[in-house]
């Protein structure tokens, strides 16, 4: 019976044995695939790490490459659209900037010319791309001159700069009610030194004055002030006239004066 015991026991802790084995046998190749697979992830962010900041340059290029192509561009709203040819398309647009902001311009000055978008009912923007950056600049520092008229100009720049644009528009209109002076120059806002000037409260102001200067009851004020200045003028010359016939008035009584003393020591 005691043999039995021992073969039993002795069996029971093989079996312990073998277990223990097949469990570090388990976590060895647990580790082994874990350090496999780590050092695979580990080789794929750093593929991917690379492949990111490729990525990113070469958005950078690509951006600087867009902004360069469209850097002598500038887009015409409400031109009319009656052209039947490319020549005719120029032609309207040499005419809209002679016409409207009197600049005399060659067609040599200009590169290109097409419409953007698809035609439909409405006038279509136009763009235009010019031979030179100067020419670009003289022509949209001149576009007050299109205020009052149904043309307006802009700026091209790229789909993902307008909506960047749009979204700093509320931060620049933010800035100013603070009264900090800031503008929005591509995709950047720039703060300028000085204090914002609020436009429209000028505008208002100007208006006033203008509204102020038609009232006949402020025509009647100055026509009276006009008459009143008048009459201190008048009054002024009159002063003047009366003071020298006074000087001349009391020369001819010492010079009579002088006749009579003088005639008297004779006697």
């Amino acid at each position: 019976m005691e043999h039995v015991m021992e073969i039993l026991k002795k069996i029971q802790d093989d079996l312990c044995n073998q277990k223990q084995e097949i469990k570090n046998m388990q976590e060895n190749i647990t580790k082994a695939i874990n350090d496999n697979i780590n050092q695979k992830f580990t080789i794929m962010e750093d593929r991917t790490s690379n492949l990111e900041i490729k990525i990113n340059q070469q958005q950078k290029t690509i951006d600087y490459l867009e902004r360069q192509a469209r850097k002598k561009n500038l887009v015409f709203y409400g031109v009319e659209e009656t052209e039947q040819g490319y020549e005719e398309l120029q032609n309207t647009l040499l005419r809209c900037i002679r016409n409207y902001m009197k600049i005399t311009i060659e067609q040599s000055e200009i590169e290109f010319v097409r419409r953007l978008g698809k035609k439909e009912n409405k006038i279509r923007p136009l763009l235009v791309t010019f031979t030179t950056l100067g020419r670009k600049i003289e022509i949209l520092k001149k576009k007050g001159a299109l205020k009052g008229s149904v043309v307006n100009i802009k700026e091209d720049f790229p789909p993902n700069v307008l909506l960047k644009r749009k979204e700093l528009q509320e931060e620049v209109e933010k800035e100013r009610k603070l009264g900090r002076n800031v503008v929005l120059r591509y995709d950047k806002i720039v703060r300028l030194p000085g204090n914002f000037k609020n436009r429209n409260y000028m505008s208002d102001t100007r208006k006033q004055k203008r509204n102020l200067s038609a009232s006949p009851e402020h025509q009647i004020t100055l026509v009276n002030e006009s008459n009143a200045r008048q009459v201190s003028k008048k009054n002024k010359t009159n002063n003047i006239t009366s003071y020298m016939n006074n000087i001349t008035l009391k020369k001819g009584l010492e010079s009579s004066s002088t006749e009579r003393h003088t005639q008297s020591k004779n006697e």
